[in-house]
């Protein structure tokens, strides 16, 4: 089709019509019509599909604070007046000591956080600059003492892991006074 009607096109549209309009006016009127009549179909169909309905909370988030006594649970050996500093703040995060923060649930589970400190680990061997409380005395050892296989609490609570080596008989641990896992209680 070219870019005016046909004559014989032109002669089909209606008298009252052809009488306002030239061939070039009706041509531009149809493309106009036909051209909207395409943007709301496409509208229509566009707007048919659901609208997300998930709205984000504006208001402060709640943070849900974990209870103390889970909180002791979760790291036993570390002395009592130490127990007071692994308390979360009011956004549910411990200070490292270095200006870090880290999570409650980062607190033992075997991945140095607090790389400089080494707070986040009091209970396992994952940090080199950490420090473990034997709690059944006030001898702090390196954390990478910890479940290395030797007794080095009185107590023997830094080789709660329950492995069992036995590389060194009962009499040779006495002789050198060094124990090996499972520890036997000697405080």
């Amino acid at each position: 089709m070219s870019l005016t009607f046909s004559k014989k096109l032109y002669s089909q549209v209606p008298y009252c019509v052809r009488r306002n309009l030239s061939r070039q006016q009706l041509f531009f009127v149809v493309c106009t019509g036909s051209l909207l009549i395409s943007f709301l179909v496409f509208f229509e169909i566009f707007f048919q599909f659901p609208v997300d309905e998930h709205k984000i909370p504006v208001s402060a988030p709640s943070i849900k604070k974990t209870p103390q006594k889970s909180l002791l649970f979760r790291i036993p050996e570390v002395a009592l007046d130490m127990k007071g500093k692994y308390t979360p703040n009011k956004f549910g995060l411990i200070p490292c000591g270095d200006g870090t923060y880290f999570t409650v649930a980062k607190l033992n589970d075997d991945y140095c956080d607090c790389e400089s400190t080494g707070f986040d680990e009091p209970s396992t061997n994952a940090c080199s600059m950490g420090v473990f409380q034997c709690s059944g005395s006030n001898v702090q050892i390196p954390s990478s003492s910890v479940n290395d296989g030797i007794c080095d609490c009185c107590d023997g609570s830094d080789e709660y892991d329950g492995s069992i080596r036995t590389w060194l008989s009962m009499e040779e641990q006495e002789r050198l006074f060094r124990f090996i896992a499972p520890c036997n209680n000697s405080c």
